[in-house]
């Protein structure tokens, strides 16, 4: 599950031009030179990194508030979809967060 919610933070950081992205975005290149993952995982992340997602991750992130693309999101894969709605989730609120303190 950790790839999937590495892929929604990262696609929601690009979404919300997020400050850290560029950091996140570098520690994530650096850790998949040094360590293996899944083929998978691995295509995952590398589209993310550039802001490529699926299109119900797309849809949660353009609107997280909206049950219905929450809950496509959710039908993805066995818990891939929840996964990458809790990336996305951490940076929405990270977001929320820093905007308003």
């Amino acid at each position: 599950a950790g790839d999937d919610v590495l892929a929604g933070a990262l696609v929601a950081g690009r979404a919300v031009r997020h400050p850290s992205l560029e950091r996140w975005r570098s520690a994530t290149r650096d850790v998949l030179r040094v360590r293996r993952t899944t083929a998978v995982s691995w295509g995952l992340l590398h589209h993310a990194l550039d802001g490529w997602a699926i299109p119900e991750l797309a849809a949660y992130v353009e609107s997280p508030g909206r049950p219905s693309a929450r809950n496509r999101l959710l039908a993805v894969g066995h818990s891939s979809g929840a996964a990458l709605s809790d990336g996305v989730d951490l940076v929405l609120d990270a977001d929320v967060r820093t905007v308003v303190a």
